[in-house]
C-alpha cells in the first residue's frame, strides 16, 4: 500500500503566558546596541513608598520598578487566548502487509511549524509583533516554532518467527522479532544578541564540528559587559536555518506472547535501544556569553538493553 497525505492544521486562541508588569517600551531603549544611559536611568534608586507595609518591601527601589503598572508586585503574568499556530505536513507511508508471517512500513514526514505565541518584548500588544525595523509598521507576524521539525523518517519491520504453536499450558504461543529506524530532523536554536548577516551563521557540513557547530564569529556579541539591557528586541527569536545535528536510531525487539489460558496471557520482551549505538548530539549551546558557545557538550543515550515480562488477564 503506498499513501501520500496532506496534513494542516491551524490552531486559534492559544494561551500565551504575558508580563503585564513591565517597564513601559517608551522608556526601553531602541539602540541596536547596550545603552547605559537608559540603564542608568531605570537602575537610579529611590526611597521605596511602599516600605513598611509589609516585610517584603525594601528600603529603596529602582526607578524602572516604579514606572511598572503595578509597583507593588514583582511581576504579573496572565494567560490570555491570542496566540496562532500553523502545521502543514506531507506524509508518506508504504507498507508492506503480512506476507509469510512478515511485514514492514516506512514512513516520511516533510513538515513546517509556525507560531505566534511569544512576546518579542513584554510590552507588544500581541505575541511576536516585528518591530518597524524589520517590516515598516509594527505588524503581527509569525516565528518558526521551537520544536518545529522539518523532515523526520521511521521505518519499521516485523518477523513472525512461529504460530499456533502448542503450549505446555494447552494454549498457544507466537513470537515476534521486530526492528524499527527512526530518523528525525531536529529543532530550531534559540538566539539573543545578535546583529550581524543570519545567512553567515550557518556553516557548510564539512566545516561543522562539536566544538564549531556554526559560525559564532558572524554577529554575535560575547562580551558580558556589552550584553542588551532594557532594550526593545529588534532580532528574532529564531533562525530557520540553525538547527542541532539529526538524530538517527535503530531499536531492535523480539516479543514472545505465551497464551496460559483464555484470559491469561504472559509476554516476554527484550529489546535493544540504539542497537548500532550511534552518538545522537545534543543542540549546542546558544549562551552568547558561555564558554562553551557554538559547541555541543552532550548527546542522547549510547545503546541500551531492557527485558520485561508483563502479565495480561
Amino acid at each position: 500500500m503506498l499513501e501520500a497525505t496532506y496534513v494542516g492544521n491551524r490552531g486559534t486562541h492559544l494561551g500565551v503566558n504575558h508580563q503585564i508588569d513591565n517597564t513601559p517600551a517608551q522608556y526601553l531603549s531602541k539602540s541596536l546596541s547596550r545603552d547605559q544611559p537608559t540603564i542608568n536611568f531605570l537602575s537610579q534608586v529611590f526611597p521605596n513608598p511602599f516600605n513598611g507595609t509589609n516585610p517584603i518591601y525594601g528600603s529603596t527601589t529602582s526607578r524602572g520598578s516604579l514606572l511598572r503598572p503595578f509597583p507593588q508586585f514583582t511581576g504579573v503574568t496572565v494567560e490570555e487566548p491570542v496566540g496562532f499556530s500553523w502545521y502543514h505536513a506531507l506524509q508518506a507511508c508504504i507498507e508492506k502487509r503480512f506476507s509469510q508471517g512478515y511485514t514492514h512500513q516506512v514512513w516520511y514526514t516533510y513538515s513546517k511549524t509556525m507560531q505566534a505565541t511569544e512576546f518579542l518584548t513584554p510590552s507588544d500588544p500581541i505575541p511576536y509583533v516585528r518591530p518597524p525595523i524589520w517590516t515598516g509598521p509594527t505588524t503581527w507576524s509569525r516565528v518558526l516554532c521551537g520544536s518545529c521539525r522539518s523532515a523526520g523518517a521511521n521505518a519499521s519491520a516485523r518477523i513472525c518467527l512461529e504460530r499456533s504453536t502448542p503450549s505446555p499450558a494447552s494454549g498457544s504461543s507466537t513470537g515476534w522479532c521486530s526492528g524499527k529506524v527512526v530518523r528525525r530532523s531536529v529543532l530550531e536554536t534559540v538566539w539573543t544578541l545578535f546583529t550581524g548577516n543570519p545567512d553567515d551563521v550557518k556553516l557548510p557540513k564539512d566545516k561543522r564540528n562539536v566544538d564549531r557547530w556554526f559560525n559564532t564569529d558572524a554577529g554575535f556579541n560575547k562580551n558580558t559587559a556589552q550584553q542588551l539591557a532594557n532594550n526593545i528586541r529588534f532580532s528574532p527569536l529564531r533562525f530557520g536555518g540553525i538547527r542541532s545535528d539529526g538524530q538517527a536510531r535503530w531499536d531492535f525487539s523480539a516479543i514472545k506472547n505465551f497464551r496460559i489460558k483464555e484470559r491469561v496471557t504472559m509476554q516476554y520482551r527484550a529489546e535493544c535501544l540504539n542497537a548500532l549505538n550511534h552518538p545522537n548530539l545534543s543542540a549546542p549551546n546558544t549562551t552568547v556569553t558561555n564558554t562553551s558557545f557554538g559547541a555541543i557538550t552532550g548527546q542522547d543515550v549510547p545503546r541500551a538493553w531492557q527485558m520485561s515480562l508483563k502479565l495480561k488477564f
